[in-house]
């Protein structure tokens, strides 16, 4: 996952064995290519309502919650 003013919010889920991207958010359009589909519309929902707070807030408060975002997700649905 990463966060710049420039390229936006950028996230991928991948899979190591057999290698395979499971999700992809590129600052507003995803792929999903996991079929458990494991809440990824969630997902989706919450990056896109942070994609659309981005213009209020300063940088390193977005990649905070981008972090707290994903850490719950994966947390949640990968059960870590």
């Amino acid at each position: 996952m990463s966060y710049s003013v420039r390229d936006g919010i950028l996230v991928n889920i991948k899979k190591n064995r057999p290698y395979k991207v499971l999700f992809d958010y590129v600052d507003g359009s995803c792929y999903i290519n996991d079929d458990s589909h494991k809440g990824y519309d969630h997902l989706v929902e919450l990056l896109s309502t942070l994609k659309n707070q981005i213009k209020n807030r300063h940088h390193t408060s977005v990649y905070e919650n981008l972090e707290a975002i994903m850490f719950n997700f994966i947390a949640n649905y990968y059960n870590i």
